[in-house]
């Protein structure tokens, strides 16, 4: 992409967000060399409910050189993986043969602080406190829209913003998934733990700083009142044998939180001057397990991608938005695959609809550029 003359920009690179895939873009941007700045909402990074990567995260880590980084962080091993899913018998994943060794509980937090600390370090501009409320694409580059009323133009925007933005287009949302989640005092085994209920699915993990998140995977219309809501999880609880175990008698440090955790996708990822990364491109079932780690590889891989998009070039941005296309189309065929497995809650609302063919392709609602 060629800067036409006499046309001058504020920036080369502007992304909004600066959660993993923003951080991600932002770093592998400025260590080739290009003008970048980064704008996040928050002023800190905000608490999220917990996560665990896979072993193979030392691959992406080391290659963003990040290892060494995240290593002094003091994350928490994460040996196994247990789910009771399709049965009242686990089903269990050891990592003790993983080539890459364990995986990790990390908190969210830490681990945002530390990726947009390493991007700053490589030269990135990051802002904090900003909001970006809109970014389109002009006759050359693009530009970005704050909430104060500044504009900014670019040679190239990012859209980071999340599972829930749209600030490059219309996203097509594929069901109304949200995850409830509890933050307990609790000192719990370093294991992950899924497990099927009939209102949905449980996902629980120790946090490294001696907690345990304990999240519900449910529809938001089978939500009761929010009055309600205590004594309604206490009761899916009751109903999660190896959950209910696990979290008996632990006293919450939070109060309940919230969160989407609808399969969504842009319908444009990619422009000309414009391009989405991470949940913004593309949003998952938190059952895939990708979180975190499509983030920082899809960071990093668009960073170079506008890289060549900036000299001369344009088949890595083709190739970049292609693959997110695919690979969400691949993900919904293994998501039907999935759930089926489970069968004991073949009446209810929730599994009922993953076992209707129509589930995959329903858009439940649009939403368009604020």
């Amino acid at each position: 992409m060629r800067e036409p003359l006499g046309v001058r920009f504020d920036i080369e690179v502007a992304i909004a967000g600066g959660g993993p895939a923003g951080a991600a873009c932002a770093l592998v941007l400025a260590r080739l060399g290009r003008q970048v700045a980064l704008f996040e909402r928050s002023v800190e990074p905000r608490a999220r409910p917990g996560e665990t990567l896979p072993p193979d995260a030392r691959i992406v880590l080391e290659e963003l050189g990040l290892w060494q980084r995240f290593e002094k962080d003091g994350p928490l091993p994460s040996y196994s993986i247990e789910a009771y899913w399709g049965s009242a018998i686990a089903a269990s994943t050891d990592f003790i043969a993983s080539p890459y060794g364990c995986g990790f509980h990390v908190d969210r937090a830490r681990f945002e602080s530390m990726l947009l600390d390493a991007a700053v370090a490589s030269g990135a501009q990051v802002h904090c406190g900003v909001r970006v409320l809109g970014a389109r694409e002009e006759s050359s580059g693009a530009s970005i829209r704050f909430d104060d009323g500044r504009t900014l133009s670019a040679r190239f925007v990012v859209d980071a913003g999340g599972r829930a933005s749209s600030l490059l287009g219309r996203r097509r949302r594929h069901d109304r998934m949200v995850g409830v989640s509890l933050c307990l005092a609790a000192t719990a085994d370093p294991l992950l733990l899924v497990e099927a209920v009939e209102d949905g699915w449980w996902y629980s993990a120790p946090l490294p700083q001696g907690a345990l998140i304990a999240v519900l995977m449910t529809d938001a219309d089978l939500l009761p009142p929010a009055l309600s809501r205590g004594d309604w999880l206490a009761a899916r609880l009751a109903c999660a044998p190896a959950t209910g175990a696990r979290t008996r008698g632990a006293r919450p440090m939070a109060p309940l939180r919230i969160t989407s955790a609808a399969s969504s996708r842009l319908e444009r990822p990619v422009g000309i001057s414009t391009a989405a990364a991470g949940d913004a491109a593309a949003a998952y079932d938190p059952l895939a397990g990708t979180g975190i780690l499509s983030a920082l590889r899809d960071g990093g891989a668009l960073a170079h991608a506008i890289d060549e998009a900036l000299g001369s070039g344009g088949a890595l941005l083709a190739a970049y938005g292609a693959r997110i296309e695919q690979r969400f189309d691949t993900y919904l065929r293994q998501r039907r695959f999935y759930y089926a497995r489970e069968r004991r809650f073949a009446t209810s609302p929730f599994w009922n609809r993953r076992a209707d063919p129509r589930f995959d392709s329903a858009d439940t609602g649009l939403q368009g550029p604020r």
